[in-house]
C-alpha cells in the first residue's frame, strides 16, 4: 500500500501511526521513527529509544496533556506531527 501525504488526518495516517508505536526496548527496522520522536521531545537524535529518550517522551506528554506513559502511540504522534 501506498499513501500520499495531503497534510490532512484521516484513516491513512490512523494505519501508519498504528504501525510506528515507539517505546523503549523495541527494535525497528528503521530508526527514523526514533530519530524524528527525539527530535520532537528534545533529546538526542540518535535513534535507540533508551531512558532519556523515554524520559524525554514522558516530559512531553505530561506538558502536552497526554497520558505520561513514555509510550508513542496515536495522540502522542499527533501532537508531534501538530495534528488537531
Amino acid at each position: 500500500t501506498k499513501y500520499g501525504a495531503d497534510g490532512k488526518w484521516g484513516s491513512e495516517c490512523e494505519t501508519v501511526a498504528k504501525q510506528s508505536i515507539c517505546k523503549k526496548r523495541d527494535t525497528y527496522k528503521f530508526t527514523n521513527l526514533t530519530k524524528i520522536v527525539q527530535r520532537a521531545v528534545g533529546t538526542t537524535a540518535d535513534g535507540k529509544f533508551g531512558n532519556n529518550t523515554k524520559n524525554a517522551v514522558i516530559a512531553f506528554q505530561k506538558i502536552n496533556g497526554l497520558a505520561a506513559d513514555g509510550c508513542v502511540g496515536i495522540e502522542t504522534w499527533k501532537k508531534i506531527l501538530g495534528v488537531k
